[in-house]
C-alpha cells in the first residue's frame, strides 16, 4: 500500500534536489502515489508540477488541463491553495475554458 506522508516526502526530495538529483518526472510520480492514497498536499503538489515549466512558466495545452484536475480534485477537498490556484486556471483560461464567474467562485 505504501505511506502518503513517506511517498510525499521523497517527492519533495526529487522536486527540489534534496539528497538526490533533481527529478521532476521522479518527483511526479511519487505526487501521484500519494495522491492516489488520499494525499491531498501531494495532489496539489502534483497540479503545481503540470501548472508551471522548468522555469517557472505558467503551462499551456494537456499540462495545463492535467493541472487544472489536480487543483479542481484538491480544492475539493478543501485545501485552499489549490482553491486559488484553481481561480487562477478560471480566470486564465489554463487548462479549462476562461469562466470569469466560475474563478469568482
Amino acid at each position: 500500500k505504501g505511506s502518503p506522508p513517506a511517498e510525499y516526502y521523497l517527492a519533495g526530495c526529487y522536486n527540489r534536489g534534496e539528497g538526490t538529483e533533481k527529478d521532476q518526472s521522479k518527483a511526479r510520480e511519487w505526487y501521484e502515489k500519494a495522491a492516489s492514497h488520499g494525499h491531498t498536499d501531494a495532489l496539489f503538489q502534483l497540479g503545481m508540477s503540470y501548472y508551471f515549466d522548468k522555469d517557472s512558466h505558467p503551462c499551456t495545452g494537456k499540462e495545463g488541463q492535467r493541472a487544472f484536475d489536480c487543483f479542481r480534485k484538491a480544492a475539493e477537498e478543501g485545501h485552499v491553495e489549490a482553491q486559488f490556484y484553481l481561480s487562477e486556471c478560471y480566470a486564465e483560461g489554463k487548462g479549462t475554458k476562461k469562466d470569469e464567474v466560475e474563478a469568482c467562485e
